[in-house]
């Protein structure tokens, strides 16, 4: 029985170790990720995040003029990373997955831009309007 714990824990070792290889597939660089809207108080959790260096914004698509030109990421990013449009920003900056800081009720309007080019989005919930 002794034996057959310390082979269990031998093995939930070498797995635990390789877990980090396994995420991060074959590109191990920083995760490219897009911002889709700045609006949500929670755009702080990217922002704080930043300097870890296990992603990297590479775009921002913001509809209303203010918030695009004044937000949390205003000067931690280039300027010209910012977008109007998130179409634009989803061809021009190839994220490999979005975090949506919308209105709830852009969610599905982002998960339809992104979905068919193969990006990743996650939304904080709820995931419905209604």
């Amino acid at each position: 029985m002794k034996t057959i714990c310390n082979l269990f824990f031998v093995i939930l070792l070498v797995m635990t170790l390789m877990i980090p290889q396994q995420t991060t597939g074959q590109n191990s660089g920083a995760l490219r990720l897009g911002v889709a809207g700045v609006s949500h108080g929670h755009v702080w959790e990217v922002i704080n995040r930043m300097d870890r260096g296990d992603f990297v914004v590479v775009g921002v698509a913001e509809r209303d003029d203010q918030l695009r030109n004044k937000n949390g990421l205003t000067g931690k990013i280039e300027a010209g990373l910012f977008f109007v449009d998130l179409e634009e920003m989803l061809d021009q900056t190839r994220p490999e997955a979005v975090i949506v800081y919308e209105s709830i009720y852009d969610h599905a309007r982002v998960v339809e831009a992104c979905a068919p080019r193969g990006i990743h989005v996650m939304v904080e919930k709820p995931l419905a309007v209604n």
